[in-house]
């Protein structure tokens, strides 16, 4: 059953506009209110997120409000299919067991963990880098076999050809100066093909699996997965192409666990890898003067595992 929005009331619409502007006061002042348990907690706001603000009390509970009436609804699917998720998943999702009376903001014990970047991810021991990638491997094979009941459509497929079209006016420029002629060439025919290719939108997908969003517990060797904001159908192997951070083997250790049949590992991931390779040219055109030559030498490598 595919869940749509619905429109929002007025009064629903208003309480996500004020709060997107809110100052931590009013947003710790609402909270309390709300959920009395929490009162007297250390409170900061975390405001790096595009689509939500985040309120962390004292390290033990983090709300998070929608910045926008679109994404608070669509934080309403998300609360909905992660109870759904959390009866058998493999590894530990939020558990949003704090929500306004409208949910139009919630609540969940934080999860404890520490990003799996790739610093981290090499720091680790090999038993806990191979726990950690039969864990996320699990997870993948977990969520892709699900059967949504409350998700929105997909949208990877329309927004790859949209990304194609809109490198040779957007992107090029700024990958032509950041690269030089000859890799900014192999680029532009790695978006070419990138938004030639076809995808299957038949899995539920995570949809913003990156590093950051993947804990891991080193004293009680638990992993956790976070925001699920943006889960929806999609190809299985955008969820995937974080792991190309860690290392080519890291993503076929991933898929083993995640795709037992063999024969659909090959196009998983060079699927990913082509995912992987529109990650970076966003990362270029966000660029720093500090990260500009370990950049180039990240996607000089990317282009010859690609082939282009």
């Amino acid at each position: 059953m595919q869940a749509h929005l619905a429109t929002p009331s007025s009064s629903f619409a208003s309480h996500v506009h004020r709060r997107a502007s809110a100052s931590v006061e009013e947003l710790v002042y609402e909270v309390e209110r709300d959920f009395p348990q929490f009162q007297g907690l250390r409170w900061r706001l975390v405001e790096g997120g595009r689509d939500h603000r985040v309120l962390v009390g004292s390290d033990i509970v983090a709300f998070r409000f929608p910045r926008t009436v679109r994404r608070a609804q669509r934080f309403q699917l998300e609360m909905r299919l992660l109870d759904t998720l959390a009866r058998d998943c493999p590894i530990l999702i939020p558990k949003y067991q704090h929500r306004a009376s409208d949910s139009s903001y919630g609540g969940y014990p934080l999860l404890s963990g520490t990003p799996v970047t790739g610093f981290f991810f090499r720091s680790c021991t090999g038993p806990e880098r191979e726990r950690i990638e039969s864990l996320i491997g699990l997870f993948l094979q977990f969520i892709h076999a699900q059967i949504p009941h409350c998700f929105l459509p997909g949208e990877n497929g329309n927004h790859i050809i949209k990304f194609g079209k809109r490198y040779v006016s957007s992107h090029a420029y700024i990958v032509n100066n950041f690269l030089g002629e000859v890799f900014a060439k192999k680029f532009e025919a790695f978006i070419k093909k990138y938004s030639e290719e076809e995808w299957i939108i038949t899995n539920l997908i995570h949809g913003d699996l990156t590093t950051d969003h993947i804990l891991y517990d080193t004293q009680k060797g638990t992993l956790s997965v976070l925001d699920f904001g943006d889960c929806e159908m999609g190809d299985r192997s955008f969820d995937f192409l974080c792991f190309w951070e860690l290392g080519e083997d890291v993503v076929d250790r991933v898929l083993a666990w995640a795709v037992p049949p063999e024969q659909e590992r090959e196009r998983l991931k060079l699927m990913s890898l082509l995912h992987y390779g529109r990650a970076l040219s966003f990362k270029i055109c966000r660029a720093n003067s500090a990260e500009p030559e370990e950049l180039r030498e990240t996607v000089a490598a990317f282009l010859r595992r690609a082939g282009v």
